[in-house]
């Protein structure tokens, strides 16, 4: 079975209609079961009622190490289309003049998928510190799954680079420790997952 590139994994991600008032289930028991077919360690993490969950998974270090590293942090939820004129379908990904359309294509499905679709080269490169995903809920609406996600994450770190990118050519690096999490510009106009991993080779 070929593995899914990027395209493939936004057409999947968009196709689970995640708007903040619905449950992320579908979505995040589907990268789940994808991360497992690859041999990648998944732990899900709850809303407080069931209906949500945050996805946390780690590659770890070449060593094994799993504590401290980089993640690439993205929240699943979109905002509603309700009201809104539409010309496609919101929850298809649908190319037009070259452009992709879809709701959360920029923000931020299109950056999951991209990270997604690189878990086969990331598994295959050696890393120095391991490489987690950290995927959250209800973004949106207030940030509420991110905090508990870190917070009962298996990784344990007392500090990590967590770099999310929203809408390009936004660059938004976050550095987390347990107590809490800040955003710190980021000067540069345009990165690439690639690039956020380089680290680890050096």
């Amino acid at each position: 079975m070929s593995t899914p590139n990027t395209r493939s994994w936004l057409q999947t991600l968009v196709g689970f209609d995640t708007t903040s008032r619905h449950s992320n289930l579908h979505l995040i028991e589907h990268v789940r079961d994808a991360l497992a077919a690859q041999g990648v360690p998944v732990q899900l993490i709850r809303s407080p009622d069931g209906a949500k969950s945050n996805l946390f998974a780690t590659l770890p270090a070449s060593d094994g190490s799993t504590q401290d590293g980089i993640a690439l942090s993205g929240h699943t939820d979109v905002v509603p289309v309700d009201g809104q004129q539409w010309d496609t379908d919101p929850f298809a990904l649908t190319e037009i003049d070259g452009k992709l359309y879809g709701r959360g294509t920029c923000d931020m499905k299109g950056f999951i998928a991209a990270g997604l679709a690189l878990v086969p080269e990331f598994l295959a490169m050696p890393r120095s510190k391991p490489l987690h995903f950290a995927l959250s809920y209800d973004e949106e609406v207030g940030c509420l799954g991110a905090p508990s996600c870190f917070s009962n994450c298996s990784c344990k770190a007392s500090a990590w680079m967590a770099a999310s990118w929203a809408s390009p050519p936004a660059c938004s690096p976050w550095w987390h420790t347990r107590a809490s999490m800040w955003r710190a510009p980021c000067t540069a106009r345009r990165r690439t997952l690639a690039d956020a991993t380089r680290q680890q080779r050096d």
